[in-house]
């Protein structure tokens, strides 16, 4: 979910949702919501958000991406592929 890709980004930056809706033009509630999914970002208030945090929207999407979201089809390749990416985004410094 895009909400917990956010949220994540978000902490690791140091910043708390009022801290980042100051820079993004954004009321604290309709953070909050999107960081629980009740409501998705328009694509403008994700570039925002993107560029406020430093963090592109790529990853920021891998950042939220359950297990128990993916098809089962899919599970297999994302079990292998999860560690490898996670582990070059925590030498990432955001």
């Amino acid at each position: 979910m895009i909400g917990d890709g956010i949220k994540l980004a978000r902490k690791r930056s140091g910043l708390s949702q009022m801290d980042l809706c100051g820079k993004i033009e954004c009321t604290q509630s309709h953070l909050s919501q999107i960081e629980t999914g009740l409501h998705k970002p328009s694509w403008g208030l994700l570039e925002k958000i993107s560029e406020s945090l430093d963090v592109p929207i790529p990853i920021i999407c891998w950042l939220g991406f359950k297990r128990e979201e993916i098809s089962d089809e899919k599970k297999k390749i994302f079990d292998i592929i999860k560690p490898a990416i996670d582990e070059a985004l925590k030498e990432i410094s955001f």
